[in-house]
């Protein structure tokens, strides 16, 4: 069975689904991203079995006298960013309906979310292969012991259409408020430091949204590092930063009036990453 809706055929209709209503199946998304590597990634294994045969031929040659086959550069590996995978992607596999991705995702892997998940556009996606600890977004909220429970969750590279007229704080608001839970995944990237996640935090405060942070297992030493790099990146919201300033300055002053002082924002994160991340198998330092 495909993992997504002919793009032929298919129209979309952005009244047709409720923002909010769009989950995805994360298992399904995992599946469709793991594809899309393993394609992308065919030239890398391949020259990984090119030199593995030319190590065979140059123990044979130490015998036989054998020629052994040139050397040529093995490809890098694939890996890709949520903002990799959205430019390169996402917009391209939709352009022609106009519309989310969620417009192509099968019935089966559709469904209610259960959790709303705030993450960074610069981490990597999913990783997965030789010499890759699994510190993906997608691998930090997968099944593991601190994953995403729930079957359906709303992730905004999936279910926002990116070709509307985006006005996406009060959206994230509605879709936040109405699903009542966000998660966080750990990743190499810090979150805090920028405001839009600082924005759907602040949504979380607002609508006591469930909060949940969640790391991929890995080797536990790489994962304590990340963790706790994860945790000592947040500085203040003074310090978050956005691609556009006129956002930055509009959500901060948000922060700033919900909280009352940029030193009380301080506070809550301060409180919520130590509570979030205080469960001892996260093996945070402080």
């Amino acid at each position: 069975m495909s993992l997504l809706r002919p793009v032929d055929g298919t129209v979309w209709d952005e009244a047709s689904v409720p923002l909010y209503e769009r989950g995805v199946r994360l298992s399904w998304l995992i599946e469709l991203v793991r594809s899309l590597l393993w394609d992308a990634n065919s030239a890398h294994r391949e020259g990984i079995e090119y030199e593995r045969q030319r190590s065979e031929f140059q123990k044979r040659a130490s015998f036989y006298d054998d020629e052994v086959p040139p050397w040529r550069p093995v490809p890098e590996e694939v890996r890709f960013t949520t903002r990799d995978f959205m430019a390169n992607w996402i917009l391209h596999k939709t352009a022609p309906v106009r519309g989310p991705l969620y417009a192509l995702v099968p019935d089966d892997a559709r469904g209610l979310p259960g959790r709303f998940v705030s993450h960074s556009w610069s981490s990597y996606l999913y990783l997965e292969g030789s010499g890759q600890e699994p510190f993906g977004m997608l691998n930090a909220i997968g099944s593991g012991v601190a994953g995403v429970k729930e079957e359906f969750v709303w992730l905004d590279i999936c279910c926002y259409n990116q070709h509307s007229d985006i006005q996406v704080a009060p959206d994230m608001y509605t879709v936040i408020e109405s699903i009542g839970a966000i998660a966080f995944p750990v990743t190499t990237e810090p979150l805090f430091d920028r405001t839009w996640c600082l924005w759907e935090l602040l949504c979380a405060a607002k609508t006591s949204a469930d909060i949940q942070f969640c790391a991929a297992p890995g080797y536990r030493t790489d994962k304590r590092v990340i963790v706790n790099n994860f945790f000592d990146a947040f500085d203040s919201v003074r310090s978050a930063s956005a691609t556009k300033e006129e956002d930055r300055q509009a959500i901060l002053g948000e922060v700033e009036k919900h909280f009352g002082s940029f030193d009380e924002a301080d506070a809550y994160i301060e409180d919520v990453l130590n509570r979030g991340l205080g469960n001892p198998w996260f093996e945070k330092y402080k």
